[in-house]
């Protein structure tokens, strides 16, 4: 076998002709430590004489053949290695050798400074345009590039003009995201945020904030439902509360959440002097009592309980009491929740006085806080008497008389009026209305007229 054929025999396959060898890189020789401290020299290896290369075919268009660093089958390449940063190369693929781990300082520093996956992509375009031996790679990782750039203008263009939600603020705060699947106005989500609140509270409020909405774009895990997102704004709600104040005679007596708690309190005070099967037309109380809306703190509210505590209280008091017809010791002290015993100390009296109409007594009786009038309408059924009809016979004497039909009592309803306070009777009855249900059948007499003297026979 010729020197021709041993060259043709040690190409690789797929190679036309032989590629360029390796060169060895300079060994470094570090001063021995005992001597003197020299700087080290560089020495240069023998050069490896090139093989004949004659009648070299020429590489095909775009590739270079100086890009392949092919070994050399011929003869054997200088083992050379290379000791970079803990970890041995071998000069042909410069990959780690199995069973050598990074170790020390400067490995944890090489770990630290990998490139993340957008640096990496940065690289690979990098490299893949500055290749001046691939127009083909070069054309295509331009493309490739323009088109990575391409998607992405186009993907934020799209996340700032698609509109799919709607952005909630609650004055300046930006609460969340609904669907636009449904419109929605300012002036809607406001009042179902409004009336979510009321209806937890059982209450009305007035908020301090206003709900407002706009068209904006969410991914669709930030995006709630309406309910969820009213649900969040009327928990961050700052609000007063429309509640009721109950004035007494012009002062503020105490404030409750709702004026159906402010009736509550009212029918609890006056249920003592409130009888049962009574048809009562009227119930209030003698003092100036008035519901008043107010726009209060939560913590302003009084219950239920502390109100009636407030309005129940009783003083004792000494009045003036003028004394009308028909009244006596016994139910003047009645009316006026005392007894006749203190009526008497007080007036310097006995119970065997005699007290006219006009007169002024000293009472000294329990006055309420709040005093309850109560006006009771009452029918009863009371019996009409017949009425005489005399028929005159001028045959008969005048002394005559004869009953000539019985009379019948009739049967009528009347309606009265009795006014209380305190459950004590002011005055007389008020007769309102007499309906008479059986009318009376008249007595019919017959009675003579005649002067003369009946002749006797």
């Amino acid at each position: 076998m010729d020197a021709e054929d041993q060259n043709r025999q040690d190409k690789p396959a797929g190679f036309k002709h032989m590629p360029k060898p390796i060169r060895p890189a300079p060994i470094k020789i570090s001063p021995s430590p005992a001597g003197p401290q020299r700087r080290p020299q560089e020495i240069q290896p023998a050069p490896v004489p090139q093989p004949p290369h004659e009648n070299k075919p020429s590489a095909p268009a775009g590739i270079n053949p100086d890009d392949f660093e092919l070994p050399n089958r011929s003869r054997p390449q200088p083992a050379r290695q290379q000791q970079v940063r803990g970890t041995r190369y071998t000069p042909v693929n410069r990959r780690p050798v199995a069973g050598t781990p990074r170790t020390g300082a400067r490995a944890a520093s090489r770990s630290a400074k990998e490139p993340s996956l957008g640096q990496a992509f940065l690289i690979f375009f990098r490299r893949l345009i500055k290749s001046k031996s691939q127009p083909v790679n070069r054309i295509l990782g331009i493309t490739a590039l323009g088109a990575v750039v391409v998607a992405l203008v186009v993907l934020t263009v799209w996340s700032f003009t698609n509109k799919n939600a709607y952005a909630v603020y609650l004055g300046e705060n930006l609460i969340g995201y609904v669907s636009n699947a449904t419109e929605i106005t300012n002036a809607s989500l406001h009042s179902l945020a409004v009336e979510h609140l009321e209806k937890g509270l059982d209450a009305k409020v007035q908020v301090n904030e206003t709900v407002t909405v706009e068209l904006a774009h969410a991914s669709r895990n930030k995006i709630v439902s309406i309910s969820d997102i009213t649900s969040d704004v009327s928990t961050k709600f700052t609000y007063k509360l429309a509640a009721c104040a109950i004035h007494v005679e012009g002062a503020e007596a105490a404030v409750l959440k709702t004026e159906a708690e402010a009736n509550a309190v009212r029918d609890r005070l006056m249920e003592p002097y409130k009888l049962p099967d009574v048809n009562y037309v009227d119930s209030s109380f003698v003092e100036d009592v008035a519901f008043i809306t107010k726009l209060v703190d939560r913590e302003e509210l009084d219950t239920v309980e502390d109100t009636l505590v407030k309005l129940d209280k009783t003083t004792r008091v000494m009045e003036d009491y003028i004394v009308q017809p028909g009244d006596f010791l016994g139910t003047i002290a009645m009316r006026n929740n005392t007894t006749l015993e203190k009526i008497c100390a007080d007036n310097g009296i006995t119970a065997a006085t005699t007290i006219r109409p006009g007169e002024i007594l000293k009472i000294d009786t329990v006055k309420p806080y709040l005093s309850v009038r109560t006006i009771e309408e009452i029918v009863r059924k009371e019996s009409v008497p017949y009425q005489v009809r005399n028929v005159e016979n001028p045959l008969e004497h005048k002394t005559f008389s004869r009953t000539v039909e019985e009379g019948k009592n009739g049967e009528q309803e009347v309606t009265v009026r009795i006014t209380r306070v305190n459950g004590v009777q002011q005055g007389d009855e008020d007769v309102i209305s007499t309906n008479i249900t059986v009318p009376a059948e008249d007595r019919v007499v017959e009675v003579g007229t005649s002067e003369s003297e009946p002749e006797r026979h």
